[in-house]
């Protein structure tokens, strides 16, 4: 629209001199003055003293008429436009390590993995359903029946990590191989030629002497 924004340090009234100034102008040369009837009365009255007098008086410091420079600068205004876009109000919150989200005292889960550190999500309501939803790319994340309780943890099971992807597939036993099929103490495979045949990838076939050696063991 044309102009930018100047944002002022909070409770220090000498970075925005200008605009101190004229409230304490207002206050001391016209609420000071007059009675508080109304809210109404009391804006209308001040517009008819700013047009009587403070915009037609020789101001202190320019030594000009203010309501005639406003004159002068009008022609250099721009109008404003008919259709102005206003940014629709947000509702974030921040995601928590353990991927859930607090709402109304409720805390609400998120797909592993998306935590990221000072990571925020959009959430709103539709109807009695939460959305959640990426800040940055507006992917939807997660859906949740608004819950009316306090300090429950809504959750959705496809959000669980996968405990089963991690369990180790069972072992292959190899028929035919006596160190495969049962089970013998560990002293035995010690007798055997020094170790065992799950090491050695060979099967028990000793010679007799061998396997006395292995009956004593056993």
């Amino acid at each position: 629209m044309g102009f930018k924004v100047y944002l002022c340090r909070k409770k220090d009234p000498e970075s925005k001199g200008k605009i101190e100034a004229v409230i304490k102008y207002a206050k001391n040369n016209y609420a000071k003055h007059r009675l508080f009837d109304n809210l109404t009365a009391f804006n209308q009255g001040c517009i008819e003293w700013l047009h009587r007098t403070a915009n037609a008086s020789i101001h202190g410091t320019t030594k000009k008429v203010p309501v005639q420079v406003f004159g002068e600068e009008q022609k250099h205004l721009r109008p404003i436009p008919s259709i102005i876009n206003i940014a629709e109000d947000i509702v974030t919150r921040q995601v928590r390590k353990d991927n859930t989200i607090w709402y109304r005292s409720n805390r609400y889960t998120l797909p592993l993995g998306s935590y990221h550190p000072q990571k925020e999500v959009v959430i709103r309501e539709e109807g009695n359903t939460l959305v959640i939803s990426d800040l940055e790319t507006g992917q939807e994340l997660a859906r949740h029946q608004i819950s009316l309780d306090k300090g429950k943890l809504i959750k959705n099971n496809n959000h669980k990590r996968d405990h089963l992807a991690k369990k180790k597939p069972n072992s292959i036993k190899t028929p035919g191989k006596l160190w495969v099929k049962e089970k013998k103490p560990a002293s035995c495979w010690t007798t055997y030629a020094g170790k065992s045949p799950a090491t050695s990838g060979t099967n028990i076939s000793s010679s007799p002497g061998q396997q006395q050696a292995m009956n004593k063991t056993y």
